[in-house]
Order: C-alpha cells, then sequence, then structure tokens
C-alpha cells in the first residue's frame, strides 16, 4: 500500500500558505479570494499547531455548534471540507489513494466518500491528531462512521441530539 500521496496536516498547512501567497500575486483575481485563502490557511494551521498548543481537536461532520467548541478552545476539523481542500493545493491524488487505503480495510464504498477519505488517511496516520469525533445525529450516515471509525482507531465519539 503506497502512501506518498496522502496530505498530512502540516504539509497542506504549507502548501495553502504558498498558494495564498501566490495568489496574492496575481493580477485579475477578486480580492476577496486572498481574504478566502488567508482565512482556510489559518483554519489548517489552526489544526496542525492544536496538539503542541495543549488544545484539544475534535473532528465533526455537518450540523455542529462549533461556538461551543471555540468557547472551550477545542479545534474543530470539518471532515467534509478536508477532502475539498486537498484538491485546492495540487493533491488531487490524495483522497483517491485514501479511498483505496479505507476499500483495503473493509470499509464498504455505499459509505460516504468523506468518511472513506477519513478512514484511509486514518489508517495511514495521515489524518489531524484527532482527541474526539463528534456528530449530530441527521439524516446523514455520519453517526454509523464516526461511532465506526472511533472504535476502529481508539477515538471516542459523542453524539448529540
Amino acid at each position: 500500500m503506497n502512501t506518498d500521496n496522502l496530505i498530512t496536516v502540516e504539509e497542506l498547512a504549507g502548501r495553502l500558505k504558498m498558494a495564498t501567497e501566490g495568489v496574492k500575486k496575481k493580477s485579475g483575481l477578486m480580492k476577496s479570494t486572498v481574504g478566502y485563502m488567508e482565512m482556510v490557511y489559518k483554519y489548517v494551521d489552526r489544526i496542525a499547531t492544536a496538539k503542541e498548543q495543549g488544545r484539544l481537536v475534535a473532528t465533526h461532520g455537518t450540523q455542529q455548534p462549533l461556538e461551543i467548541y471555540e468557547a472551550m478552545d477545542v479545534v474543530g476539523v470539518f471532515n467534509e471540507f478536508w477532502g475539498v481542500i486537498s484538491d485546492l493545493v495540487g493533491m488531487p491524488e490524495s483522497v483517491p489513494e485514501a479511498l483505496s487505503i479505507a476499500a483495503s480495510t473493509g470499509t464498504p464504498l455505499e459509505v460516504c466518500s468523506f468518511f472513506r477519505n477519513m478512514d484511509g488517511l486514518l489508517h495511514a496516520g495521515k489524518w489531524p491528531h484527532t482527541d474526539v469525533f463528534l456528530y449530530a445525529t441527521s439524516s446523514c450516515d455520519n453517526v454509523k462512521a464516526f461511532h465506526t471509525l472511533g472504535r476502529r482507531y481508539g477515538i471516542p465519539d459523542f453524539g448529540m441530539e
């Protein structure tokens, strides 16, 4: 199993910083493009440096009360966002490779691709350090996915109604 193309949170932060600097030099882009790229970089950098700052990290899905986590000094990793930003910085190979790894662990193809991406990255040790999985009950399969991956990788999970 080859994991060379899988991206770590540190690599992603570095690439986003370079991409942000590159966007600043391009003419003809909307001014908001630079601001957006800076916010994405800061978001990923907070995740990359959370553990060394002694902050807890919670991987979560949609419909989460993020303000509550922030008030408790918990850094959130939005699962669905992760696969998208890998492509943003020129790592289009990362997601397909992670999906392949997830298939090798027995994760069914019917599971949401964002969770299969996370499974592959967790298995390869490339997912950002996570202290807890948080999810809200909804019609999405995230409830079962967070619970199953939590048991698989020894990460506690908590579901909120």
